[in-house]
């Protein structure tokens, strides 16, 4: 499924987006669940069909072993490249897309924290972030609190909320991008997006945790 603008809202450098895709077969699935459920007048079966048909086309022309492309036009096309706004692909494993030991999306993420990622930034504060905004994103440093949670890197989770920490605003808020170097300067106030995936994120995560002590005290 084509998508003109990516999701910095640039014009897309080919039509399918690794990360839209993602987002398109886990909404498809969830929204399969809801129709059999009744809880919305909705084709399960439709929508299943159209979560397979992306799930193909991702399989044959953005993933892989070695890496999962960025984009590609379905033909020659694969560019490398990762953006902080690519959530879906952090979320991949969470979200049932692949395991949390996938080769294709190991390699994604080393990538995309890598000096070769162009949205990489190098510095005394380096992170992932986007040639639509220079500097780190938060959005970044939530994705990599995500990748540690995912593979059980907790020294790496502690770091990434650390950081948030570090250049959140006074009450809490977090920039779009921030300085990677010297003092601390910040982008854009009003990007509200971090906070509340950051948010959601967490208390889900602990609920999961929670869940799982829930059944180890039922076992004893």
């Amino acid at each position: 499924i084509a998508t003109a603008e990516n999701a910095a809202d640039d014009p897309a450098t080919a039509p399918f987006i690794a990360a839209s895709q993602i987002l398109l077969w886990y909404c498809a699935a969830r929204l399969a669940e809801m129709a059999e459920a009744g809880a919305v007048a909705l084709d399960a079966g439709e929508l299943r069909r159209v979560g397979s048909m992306v799930r193909a086309a991702f399989d044959t022309h953005l993933g892989g072993p070695d890496r999962w492309a960025y984009a590609t036009d379905g033909a020659r096309t694969r560019i490398a490249y990762h953006d902080a706004n690519d959530l879906p692909v952090a979320l991949a494993p969470v979200w049932g897309f692949c395991n949390p030991d996938d080769r294709g999306w190991r390699a994604t993420i080393d990538f995309a924290f890598s000096d070769a990622n162009p949205a990489f930034v190098a510095g005394h504060r380096p992170g992932l972030g986007s040639v639509h905004t220079p500097g780190p994103w938060t959005l970044g440093d939530l994705q990599a609190w995500i990748v540690a949670r995912v593979i059980g890197d907790d020294a790496g989770a502690d770091a990434a909320v650390e950081r948030l920490h570090e250049v959140a605003f006074f009450d809490g808020m977090l920039p779009e991008a921030y300085a990677p170097t010297g003092p601390i300067q910040r982008v854009r106030r009003w990007f509200a997006w971090p906070g509340a995936a950051l948010a959601a994120l967490r208390m889900l995560d602990a609920d999961r945790r929670q869940d799982g002590l829930r059944r180890l005290r039922a076992s004893r």
